[in-house]
Parts: structure tokens; sequence; C-alpha cells
């Protein structure tokens, strides 16, 4: 009989990716942790602490994917660990409403901008989007969800087969999508004639328009000005309602999510990542008319045993209350360029082709000589140059995201001398890739 305990110590040197293999399609539970992007055999995790994680085979690396962007306050936060703790003595599940519930649905609704919000917590991003885009539907009547291409919102079917306006405008497509049970219309990211001529062409029939306010899918790109009013602009124009998608973004720039800072004001918003904690939680949030149209209430429909679970909502709890300290995200700032500068400079003044790209303490490269503004430039970076920085990078003891197309993340974990060495290494790991004198960093 295998043990129900915990790997002891002398074990983990036992678990290897190839074991994980045997027990799992591609080694993995998320095909991103494969690393096949990359070309390296992924680590298997024994443990982390702060901004550490330690592989079964004792390697340690500086970890700046941070569960995909999950763990803001870095891994096994001692206020999480405690709370967590407490809590577990309580009950671990109930099917019923909690006080955890409450008190977290509290925190969440003070800040002013979702003070006239109600919450719906969910277990996954992916389920979230979901419901978010159900709920829209159900409340407009219509049927059309307007996305981006390259957006990512969940592996669900309703957000992820689509049709391409240019191809319905140029008769590649027929309208006949319209009659399918999810019909789904994608426009290119920052492209306003796009986005015009679906709205246009679609009108009263598009339920939504649903947008990551930084698109962190698709290496780290932002919206342009132009694009964020014509976005504001539909929604009014055509009566549909904006979805915001701040499962990465939210609660990572600023409290809550930073649609404000763009000058919206989202119908519907779907958290998750950092308002977890380190556990499964996501959450739809809107204005308590619209989410009276949710079950038992109304009649869309949504339900999840493990939605709300006890223990989740304590560690949501201290990873929110914890960003809500005044100098948050001012430190986090601090940390970010720390990081970031001597990289930048580097670049600079090395001409080296490579787009550095950075919103608060978020960060991605593109191996490219001009800035990224849409999927299909992303797409045309230089792969082999990014997996060969990666395995460079890999072999100093550095953790990124291990893809092309996702985000690094840094957290209040990371203190200034790890910052600080961490540059260095992948200045050193960017001269290596090409052929630069990496002794020479100044």
């Amino acid at each position: 009989m295998p043990s129900l305990c915990l790997p002891q110590e002398k074990e983990i040197c036992q678990y290897s990716f190839s074991r994980a293999q045997r027990v799992f399609p591609g080694g993995v539970n998320s095909p991103v942790r494969a690393c096949k992007a990359v070309g390296i055999t992924p680590p298997v995790v024994a443990s982390a602490q702060g901004y550490t994680i330690v592989s079964a085979d004792g390697r340690e690396f500086v970890d700046f994917c941070c569960s995909w962007g999950s763990l803001i306050h870095g891994h096994a936060h001692p206020n999480t660990v405690s709370a967590v703790s407490a809590a577990l003595g309580l009950g671990t599940s109930y099917g019923l409403t909690s006080c955890q519930e409450i008190r977290f649905a509290e925190l969440l609704l003070s800040i002013p901008e979702c003070s006239d919000c109600q919450v719906r917590f969910v277990s996954s991003g992916t389920e979230a989007a979901m419901t978010a885009v159900r709920l829209a539907r159900g409340i407009t009547r219509r049927q059309i969800i307007v996305k981006f291409v390259g957006g990512y919102h969940g592996h669900a079917d309703v957000l992820m087969k689509d049709s391409f306006i240019e191809d319905i405008v140029e008769g590649r497509v027929d309208k006949s999508f319209l009659w399918g049970d999810f019909p789904l219309l994608s426009v290119h990211y920052n492209d306003v004639n796009g986005l015009r001529t679906c709205m246009e062409l679609f009108k009263d029939q598009i339920a939504a328009i649903i947008v990551e306010p930084i698109a962190a899918n698709m290496g780290l790109i932002a919206p342009t000005e132009e694009f964020v009013k014509e976005i504001n602009t539909s929604c009014r124009k055509y009566g549909c309602l904006l979805v915001t998608d701040e499962v990465v973004t939210g609660y990572r720039l600023k409290a809550g999510g930073i649609a404000e800072i763009l000058g919206w004001s989202p119908d519907i918003r779907v958290f998750g990542k950092i308002i977890g904690g380190g556990f499964p939680v996501a959450a739809i949030m809107a204005r308590k008319e619209l989410m009276e149209y949710l079950s038992p209430q109304g009649q869309v429909f949504q339900a999840g045993t493990l939605s709300g679970n006890p223990i989740a909502m304590v560690a949501g709890y201290v990873s929110v209350q914890a960003c809500l300290e005044p100098s948050f995200y001012s430190n986090l700032s601090v940390a970010s360029e720390t990081l970031l500068e001597p990289i930048r400079s580097l670049i600079l003044r090395r001409s080296l082709p490579v787009q550095l790209v950075s919103e608060g303490s978020m960060f991605g490269f593109f191996f490219l000589d001009s800035p990224v503004t849409n999927l299909e430039m992303a797409s045309s970076c230089d792969i082999n140059k990014f997996s060969l920085f990666y395995r460079n990078v890999f072999d100093l003891g550095i953790y990124l995201s291990p893809s092309p197309f996702e985000v690094n993340f840094i957290s209040a974990a990371h203190d200034l001398p790890a910052l600080e060495m961490a540059s260095e290494k992948i200045c050193r790991a960017l001269l290596q890739t090409f052929d630069t004198n990496s002794m020479d960093i100044a």
C-alpha cells in the first residue's frame, strides 16, 4: 500500500519527471508546466518558501512564475500558513454558506469601486469566465460574445471555439455560426477598426465583450488608448455588457482590479489567482441588480460543491488583506524596478533585439526588435532565441514562466538582494544568448 503521508525528506529525491509521466498525461496536470516550449525537463517541486522553490533533486530556483501570478506574497507566507492551519480544525468543507465566505466577500466589496456589487465564489478562473458569459447572455437575452485573439479566458468550449470577424466579412466563414450553441467572435487585439466592423455588423445580437485589461497570455501586451476608448464606446452604443477578465491583473497592480485605471466601468468582473492566496478560488462580481439573474434568485444556473470552500476563503482573506496595506503596491514597484532597470539598461546599451515589457510587477520578454501589440506580432518573435535564453537563465537558478507567451511575476517576498542577484543573472543569460561577453555586463 502506498503511504498516506506526505513524502519524507529522504524520499523526495526519488520523485522525478519521468515518474510523473507514468501517471499523468505528458507528466503534468496543466500543459505549459511540461516546459516543451523551452526545451527543458521541468523540475518536480519538493517545497517552496518565500521566493524560492526547491526541486526533488535538491536544486533551488528564484521563482518568478509564482504559481502563474497567484502568489503575490510569495510561497508559504507565514500569515497564510498560520490562518489556514487554524482553520483546518473547524472543518474543511461545509456545503453551506459559511462565516469565512461572508467575511471574505465583505472584504472584497469594501473597495469603493466594488461597493455596489455582489460576488459569487467559484473554484477556477475558467469556471468564473464561463459563468460570466453565461450571466451576460442571460441578462441581455443575446447570444454572441466578442473576445480578442490571444486573450485567454479559460478552456471552456464556450470561450474557445470562435470565428474571426475578417473571415465572416470576407465570406470565408458563413454567418451560420450564429446558429451554434456558443457563438463567439474574435477580433485582433488593439484592432480598433476590426472591433468597429464587428459591432456594426452584429449590433443588437452581441451580449458582451470580454477582455483582459492587460493581455497576459500572448506575452504581456498593453491596450492602446484608442482601443480602450473603442471598447467603452462600443458597449455603450450597442447596449452590450463589458466583462473584464482580471484573473491575472486583479489585485496585481492596485487594490481590486485595474479596469478603472483604463477608464472602464465593467458590468461583470472576473477575479482569480491572487484572491485565493495559493488556493483554488475565483469570483464573478457585478452590481447587485445584475447578480440577481443568477440562481437561486434568477434563472441563470451556476453551482459548485467546493465553491466558497472555507479553507480557501481564509487563505484568500489573508492574501487580499495584505494587498490593502497602505504601502504594499509602492513597495512592489520599488522591487520591480530593482529587478528590471538593469536589464532594461543592458538591452538598450547593447542594442539587443529584445523587448522587455512590464506593467507594475509583471514582466516578460519578446525576442523581436520592435514593440509588440497583438498575437500575430508576438508569434513572429524569435522562439529559438527565447528558448536558448530560457535555458541559460534556468541553468543559473532562475525560474521564469516556461513559455514566450506567458508572463513573469515579482512578489512581495522577493527582497532587494535577491532581486539584484536575479537581475545580474538574467543580464548574463541575455548576453550568453546573443554570444556577447557575459563577463562584461556593465
